[in-house]
């Protein structure tokens, strides 16, 4: 974690002392001010200087050395001491010296508390000692106190929490270590000690082991100073523990999968060589020795500029000399484009990334090249990000970034951030300074600064308000995109407490974004395999949804003429590749009648895909009728086909198509005309085979008219029409609709319903149903539900006048039949009798003729 967020939050001067060196490495703010100096002066001196000689006198030196190494020890020295400033005025100190984290160095945090000050130094240390607590704390770092001669071991409750034992538990906790230490590692933590513990042994000492707790391994790593008598005896063991177990973990996966990321390394699609501080090759990727018929034993060991690429041409092997010399002490990858001679000796293009592979100290190792050929591409080529981290200890490139809010009735206030967490949102493109965030607002900053969505906002909430709750850390792990870039993050919140109250909350966030992308990449290996599958399981439902609907349609049942003529149709247009656009109202059956298209034509052996076209979003129906490739748009991580591809060889419904947005219109008007489909991030195009039926209840002339509707794609959608008479123009079909129905619904819901009375069968046919045969079906299925008897009862007639169910006659008599057909044609007409639109118009009789028959059949208008 950066110390820099601990040490500005002290009340007093705080300066940090290297010991080792024997200067200041850090300070706050406040020790800047009380010695009058900048930052960079004060760093550039050492305690004597800032002290009048005569302190301490003869044995100042030694004193100094004293109380150094108490703290370095574990102890918290005190010591009086004068400050001289500039004007030569003399201030009474006190100084408290305490070890400083990290402590794999030996580093000194000094406390100086002016004397002539008003407020009592007391407070102010116990102040500066509760901060450090709580860093301590932060860190998951505990600390025990052993005393051997009479031993007496002291552990603090983290190390408690370490081990999985709880504080009360009344054990000897020096053999209870021993006990639970893993048995390969017990021999040399055992002698690490013993080692430690003799007479003149070493001051100091660190060792890494493993225990077993509670069925399952942790890694320790132990640092202890040791305090010893006038006779080199040790008498007292300081030091601290910590589980680094997730950290081991992490080393292992990373074993695992370097392996496989040398793989990737070996069959990358894009030409790649790894090479040492001389330019001199080390590693050679397939790709580049199949490119001029290379062998990989000729290569290693030549330099780069040298290889047959550039070969004949002393202008291109000077220019990738620079670059490779460049790279090793660039903080960044060199991007260029370069040339290059192809095993032909045709001259090619690519852009090429020449990149310092850094050691765990950030000292440069080897340089790696990678290039991508551009040549047929070269006037729109792109930009290629080259992630040289590939082959780097992950673990060891990540930073952590702080942020230290503020809890207040009002919610939670940013106090301060560091720098790696200001620096961290400049790589995700947010540039913004620590001022700006001093102050701000918790949901403001989430909004306004990170723009995250309102569920993001609400789970951060939510974790605030319990580590708030219960005083307790709580870590947790996010993933989100910044401006195109993806960040995935590890964070701790710890509460710092103050009276018993949560006053601040510190966040602690570790980028473990190239973890997650390795993991991803790991499983990217099955990538092709999972898309053919997932293509084969879609096409295997919509085979199976063709099935169903087959089926259905060989159950299809009708009487009427009018019906008879639309599958006369059918049967006509089925053999041919014509388009069709179907007409009808909602119910009507338009989706039943493409499917019978469909499965009496040529194309039957193919699958009939279904697209309603106003079910899909507006802003998802382009990718799913065209498809998309991979890196398309955000999410889409692989390519997938549309529906037009799924149909090639078949036929597609393009149901609702009077909903079909405006723009989408002219890439259908492309496919009828030029048989071509072009995905989404696609600059090609694939020839299709496909054959369209449409289908829609709207009047698309008079969208036509609004502008909602392109009238070239309509004469092209409708080289054969079909119009589906609605159920009120085809009464015949009502009879052997209810049966069907009947026998069906009474079959499903196990109801004894076998007999349709004729006042029902009157009411039935008498209805103009809106919702045509959908709604007959769905009247029928909720009439068997209700039914308690053989009789089917339908609840609208019981609230009917009987006096107005008008009778229908079901014999082939003339009479009937007369009496039928106008009971057909005043129902087409809305009963009304007179006029342009009227039932005599359309019978071709006089209005007082029709009335005299209405008379003569006892035909009345249903509710009058």
């Amino acid at each position: 974690m950066d110390n820099q967020l601990l040490i500005e939050s002290f009340n007093e001067p705080v300066v940090i002392l290297d010991v080792d060196q024997g200067n200041f490495v850090d300070c706050n703010e406040k020790a800047t001010s009380f010695f009058k100096l900048s930052k960079k002066k004060l760093l550039s001196k050492n305690p004597s200087d800032l002290s009048p000689a005569n302190v301490y006198g003869h044995n100042a030196q030694a004193y100094a050395r004293r109380v150094i190494q108490e703290a370095l020890a574990g102890g918290n020295p005190v010591f009086d001491w004068v400050h001289i400033d500039k004007d030569g005025h003399e201030i009474p100190c006190e100084v408290r010296l305490i070890r400083f984290p990290p402590f794999s160095k030996n580093l000194v945090r000094g406390t100086i508390l002016d004397m002539t000050q008003k407020e009592p130094k007391e407070a102010i240390l116990r102040e500066s000692e509760e901060r450090l607590r709580l860093a301590l704390e932060a860190t998951d770092i505990g600390t025990f106190d052993w005393y051997p001669q009479e031993n007496k071991v002291f552990w603090d409750e983290r190390i408690y929490k370490i081990f999985e034992l709880a504080p009360s538990t009344d054990v000897d906790l020096n053999a209870h270590l021993f006990s639970i230490v893993h048995p390969h590692d017990i021999e040399r933590v055992g002698q690490e000690f013993e080692t430690t513990l003799q007479d003149h042994g070493p001051d100091s000492s660190q060792v890494e082991y493993r225990v077993l707790v509670n069925g399952k391994t942790k890694f320790i790593q132990s640092f202890s100073k040791v305090i010893r008598n006038d006779k080199g005896q040790a008498i007292r063991l300081l030091g601290t523990s910590q589980d680094i177990t997730p950290l081991r973990e992490s080393e292992e996966k990373f074993k695992k999968s370097e392996e496989r990321l040398r793989n990737v390394f070996n069959q990358q699609f894009q030409y790649s060589t790894v090479l040492n501080l001389d330019g001199k090759i080390v590693q050679i990727n397939d790709l580049l020795l199949k490119m001029d018929n290379q062998r990989r034993e000729d290569l290693i060991g030549k330099y780069l500029w040298k290889g047959p690429w550039w070969e004949g041409n002393r202008e291109w092997q000077q220019k990738i000399k620079q670059q490779v010399l460049m790279a090793k002490t660039s903080e960044g990858p060199i991007l260029t484009e370069d040339r290059f001679f192809s095993v032909n000796k045709d001259i090619r293009y690519t852009n090429s990334s020449y990149q310092a592979i850094n050691d765990v100290n950030g000292k440069a190792i080897n340089i790696l090249v990678q290039a991508i050929d551009i040549t047929s591409e070269k006037e729109a080529r792109q930009s290629i990000e080259v992630n040289q981290k590939q082959l780097s200890l992950i673990y060891n490139s990540v930073t952590d970034f702080m942020l230290l809010m503020r809890v207040e009735k009002a919610g939670f206030f940013i106090e301060s951030v560091n720098k790696a967490a200001i620096e961290g949102m400049k790589n995700v493109g947010i540039d913004i300074n620590e001022a700006s965030l001093a102050g701000l607002n918790m949901l403001t900053y989430f909004e306004d600064i990170l723009r995250y969505t309102p569920s993001q906002i609400k789970e951060h909430f939510e974790v605030y308000n319990r580590v708030k709750k219960s005083k307790q850390s709580i870590r947790y792990t996010t993933e989100a995109e910044y401006n195109g870039t993806f960040l995935a993050t590890d964070t701790t919140a710890t509460p710092i407490i103050e009276s018993n109250e949560v006053k601040f909350i510190l966040t602690v966030t570790h980028d473990i974004t190239e973890i997650t992308q390795s993991k991803f990449r790991l499983e990217q290996a099955l990538g092709e395999v999972k898309t053919l599958k997932e293509q084969i399981e879609q096409e295997n439902v919509y085979l199976k949804e063709e099935i169903k609907q087959a089926n259905d349609f060989e159950n299809m049942v009708f009487r009427s003429s009018e019906f008879n003529h639309v599958l006369k149709q059918v049967e006509q247009v089925a053999k041919t590749d014509a388009t069709v656009l179907i007409t009808g109202e909602t119910g009507t059956g338009k989706e039943l009648i493409a499917r019978a298209i469909h499965n009496v034509s040529t194309r039957s052996e193919k699958p009939m895909i279904k697209v309603n076209t106003a079910a899909i979003p507006r802003e998802l129906i382009e990718s799913e009728l065209f498809g998309y490739e991979k890196g398309a748009f955000t999410g889409a991580i692989e390519e997938k086909p549309g529906k037009f591809e799924l149909a090639d060889g078949g036929s597609i419904f393009l149901d609702e198509i009077g909903d079909m947005p405006l723009e989408l219109q002219v890439k259908i008007l492309r496919i009828l005309q030029e048989g071509e489909v072009e995905r989404l991030g696609s600059t090609q195009s694939r020839k299709i085979d496909v054959r369209v039926i449409s289908a829609t209840n709207k009047d698309l002339n008079a969208l036509i008219e609004k502008g909602a509707f392109r009238e070239d794609l309509l004469f092209r959608l409708k080289v054969f029409p079909i119009e589906i008479p609605p159920l009120r123009s085809r009464p015949n079909d009502i009879p052997a609709l209810v049966e069907h129905f009947v026998n069906k619904y009474s079959s499903k819901h196990d109801k004894p319903v076998n007999m349709v009375p004729k006042s029902v069968m009157d009411y039935l046919r008498n209805y103009a149903w809106p919702g045509n045969v959908r709604e007959l079906e769905n009247t029928i299925e909720r009439a068997i539900i209700l039914s308690n008897s053989e009789h089917l009862s339908i609840p609208e007639i019981l609230n009917d006048n009987p006096s107005q169910i008008q009778e229908w006659s079901h014999d082939d008599s003339l009479n009937v039949i007369q009496e039928n057909h106008i009971r057909k044609i005043l129902i087409k007409c809305g009963w009304r009798i007179e006029g342009k639109n009227g039932a005599s118009n359309a019978l071709k009789i006089k209005p007082s003729t029709l009335r005299d028959k209405m008379k003569k059949f006892g035909i009345k208008r249903p509710n009058t």
